[in-house]
Order: structure tokens, then C-alpha cells, then sequence
């Protein structure tokens, strides 16, 4: 696939998806500092494959939280987007020391 047709593809999905322009990602790239708001590996770790950081939103109401790796953002999914779960298993690795 050819350059420009890949980021013609990127900007309709962030558009579709999201509701946001390939700027409005470039903002909140800026606002997290080029890193997974996370972990803090920065973009260029997590983009051996020409990936972005992903974009986390809540998945009840769409709205956009910030800039995740995709490890980071599927750690959240797998846990449901639940602070509960996330705190319970935070409890468990640290008994686990």
C-alpha cells in the first residue's frame, strides 16, 4: 500500500472512529509527550511495525482519555476499563514480592 494511501486510511478511521483529525492526534501525542501515558515508552519503542501509540477512550460514553501502547491498552481492556479489578490485582502482584 502506498504512503499517502495508508494516512488517507489512518485519518478516516481516527475521524470515524473517534471524531478526531490526524492533528487532534498530534495534540494529544504532544499533551502525553510522545510517550504510553502508562508505561512511558515513546512512540518510536512501540512503532516497530508502523504502529501508532493507540488511542483510549471509554468505551461507554466514546470519550477519548488519551495515548496508550497497545500492551498497555489491552492490559485495560482486559481488565474491562475497571479501576476496581486493576486495584485488586495490583493488591495481588504486591503480595506476590
Amino acid at each position: 500500500m502506498k504512503p499517502y494511501r495508508k494516512i488517507h486510511d489512518r485519518n478516516k478511521h481516527l475521524k470515524r472512529r473517534y471524531g478526531l483529525t490526524s492533528n487532534d492526534y498530534e495534540l494529544l501525542l504532544l499533551k502525553a509527550k510522545g510517550v504510553c501515558e502508562i508505561c512511558g515508552r515513546a512512540e518510536i519503542e512501540v512503532s516497530q511495525r508502523n504502529q501508532r501509540l493507540n488511542i483510549d477512550h471509554n468505551h461507554q460514553s466514546g470519550h477519548v482519555r488519551g495515548l496508550l501502547c497497545s500492551v498497555c491498552n489491552r492490559a485495560l481492556g482486559f481488565m474491562d476499563d475497571s479501576a476496581d479489578r486493576l486495584r485488586k490485582a495490583i493488591a495481588y502482584l504486591e503480595r506476590g514480592k
